[in-house]
């Protein structure tokens, strides 16, 4: 290292300087990677349980809409029967 000139060592320096830069940046990528990972599971997760709620609820309303349609259905029918009564008791 004696044998190097100004100019050379100036070079080391900064090239070490970049090499400790590059080693910091790629234990900070390793870290983001990870929480990223982890991030990445729990909203994995929460996705899931999202899908299963939202499957849930669609399953329910398609009760409540079939419900819904056969209590119109009877309404409808009920009317019918009415005014005909009406129609027969002469109103």
């Amino acid at each position: 290292m004696d044998n190097l000139t100004t100019f050379e060592r100036t070079l080391l320096r900064e090239f070490e300087t970049l090499a400790a830069a590059c080693e910091r940046s790629g234990r900070v990528s390793v870290d983001t990677a990870e929480r990223l990972s982890k991030a990445l599971d729990h909203f994995s997760g929460q996705t899931k349980m999202l899908r299963e709620r939202q499957s849930a609820l669609d399953e329910r309303l398609s009760g409540v809409i079939e419900a819904l349609d056969t209590q119109i259905q009877l309404t409808e029918n009920l009317v019918e029967q009415v005014n005909a009564l009406l129609r027969e008791s002469g109103r």
